[in-house]
């Protein structure tokens, strides 16, 4: 299934050069996504929704996703601040 697709923004950090992003995707107007109707449809049974949580960084003027993960069942992220060089603060992971 196809359709429009908006974001709800639950969290959001940012560096200058960073930012780290929890978004709950829904359809235009505020319509629930069956995920079972997605691209997702086979891992259906092994997400915890729809939940994306992604990484993006900021070079030459414009902003990049550098990683993101969709419905993990688990802090799927944690690795990032190792593997990307963020602050793990950024990820929300330390105080």
């Amino acid at each position: 299934m196809r359709g429009s697709v908006e974001f709800v923004v639950s969290t959001m950090r940012a560096t200058p050069n960073w930012a780290f992003a929890q978004v709950e995707p829904q359809r235009a107007g505020g319509g629930a996504i069956d995920l079972k109707q997605t691209g997702f449809r086979d891992e259906a049974d092994m997400m915890d929704g729809l939940t994306v949580f992604a990484l993006v960084s900021f070079q030459g003027g414009r902003w990049h996703l550098v990683d993101h993960v969709v419905g993990p069942t688990d802090v799927a992220y944690a690795g990032w601040s190792e593997r990307y060089g963020v602050p793990a603060k950024l990820l929300g992971l330390e105080e």
